[in-house]
């Protein structure tokens, strides 16, 4: 187990720190993690490539569960969040804008922004860690796409 937490703890600190923005959260997220790894030592049998799959998708969806308990996420999209210009801009870390919009996605929807907002993983990629489809991908992003449609009729600028 040593050995796992050597090679991928830096990784999963990272991926952590990137979605949440907060070290202290990234730390809990790592510690959780592997504190699981641990106590089901069957996930960390898997093959090197395969464990970094597990750990990545794992460190996404940890991450979205914490952004989903924070108490201070506003209830209503902000106005001024556009998904579809998110969706267009260039690749970066999380911003403060998409992560309060995360919480208010399904679950589905908030790995795909994530996977393609901040990753940049093309559909083809996505549909190998998700584990469905491209089509399937590509119906998940206009689904996201309509969910900020939605939001600024809900919400019109003022």
């Amino acid at each position: 187990m040593a050995e796992i937490y050597r090679r991928h703890a830096p990784s999963v600190y990272r991926r952590a720190l990137q979605i949440l923005g907060s070290e202290i959260e990234a730390r809990e997220v790592l510690r959780e993690l592997f504190v699981s790894l641990l106590e089901r030592p069957a996930q960390a049998a898997a093959p090197r490539a395969q464990l970094s799959a597990h750990l990545y998708e794992v460190t996404t969806r940890a991450c979205l569960q914490r952004l989903r308990g924070r108490r201070h996420w506003p209830r209503l999209v902000e106005p001024a969040l556009d998904l579809s210009a998110l969706m267009a801009g260039p690749r970066r870390a999380l911003s403060s804008a998409l992560r309060n919009v995360l919480p208010q996605l399904p679950e589905s929807l908030a790995v795909v922004a994530i996977y393609h907002l901040v990753d940049g993983l093309d559909q083809q990629e996505m549909a190998l860690l998700l584990g469905c489809s491209q089509g399937q991908v590509e119906q998940q992003l206009e689904r996201m796409r309509g969910f900020g449609r939605a939001a600024e009729t809900a919400c019109p600028a003022e």
